[in-house]
């Protein structure tokens, strides 16, 4: 039976590579023989656990939109302690592990922090041509006629209805 409409999947801030970023299970081991990376490896299966329980639950998904930061990066900052690993090849593969999990008839991206997804090099591109998606840095996606507006940051106000 045709369904009328259409399940749309609106997620953002991902960090695919961080210590308690969305990871499927083949990545929940800890990083380290010590309890605080075991405590965290226990938090990153209660994290994907519950994800991948809600996504089973609204399946299939027709449109996803990921707004962002669907990888964490080097973890200049800490120097990479705060990542399951820095690679940003391995996290971009995390993400395409995430998104195959999803199976979304379609993909669209929007750039997040380049903090996050490189400065130099643009690592959010990389998963968007391997998923055969669209990105951008300000979008508007059109769904049955509603159109969702989509950018990572957005500035803000000093006024309340500004913001």
């Amino acid at each position: 039976m045709k369904r009328n409409f259409k399940r749309v999947l609106v997620t953002s801030d991902w960090h695919c590579g961080h210590q308690v970023g969305l990871s499927p299970e083949k990545y929940h081991a800890p990083t380290a023989d010590d309890p605080r990376f075991i405590k965290l490896a226990n938090v990153r299966r209660d994290i994907w656990e519950w994800f991948a329980s809600e996504v089973k639950k609204i399946k299939p998904v027709d449109v996803l939109l990921i707004n962002g930061d669907a990888l964490d990066g080097k973890g200049d900052r800490s120097g990479g302690t705060e990542q399951i690993t820095p690679d940003r090849k391995v996290q971009c593969d995390i993400a395409m592990n995430v998104i195959e999990y999803i199976d979304p008839s379609v993909l669209r991206m929007t750039f997040g922090t380049p903090y996050h997804t490189g400065t130099g090099e643009d690592w959010e591109t990389i998963i968007a041509d391997k998923a055969d998606a669209k990105i951008g840095s300000h979008e508007w996606y059109e769904v049955n006629g509603v159109v969702i507006d989509c950018k990572h940051k957005i500035v803000s106000s000093q006024i309340p209805h500004g913001r």
